[in-house]
């Protein structure tokens, strides 16, 4: 792990987090125009997709505790 890491995995949360926005609103733009016979699909993975959503300040939290512990770790390694 390290410093040089950060920059690459801030852009693949950026990413995913864009990706999940878009497609949310793709489902409600789709939602808006399929009929009754393909609505509760659409109201599944619309479900899905902000469950999804809401575990990103968890995913977040996860690999910022990963990427202290590994620098952490890496500073010390040497030290013995």
């Amino acid at each position: 792990m390290r410093l040089a890491d950060l920059g690459s995995i801030a852009i693949i949360f950026v990413i995913a987090g864009i990706a999940l926005g878009i497609g949310a609103e793709v489902l409600d733009k789709t939602k808006a125009q399929v009929g009754t016979s393909a609505d509760a699909a659409l109201n599944n993975a619309t479900l899905g997709i902000g469950e999804l959503s809401s575990w990103m300040p968890t995913i977040g939290l996860v690999i910022a505790a990963a990427m202290i512990i590994g620098i952490i770790f890496t500073s010390f390694a040497g030290k013995v």
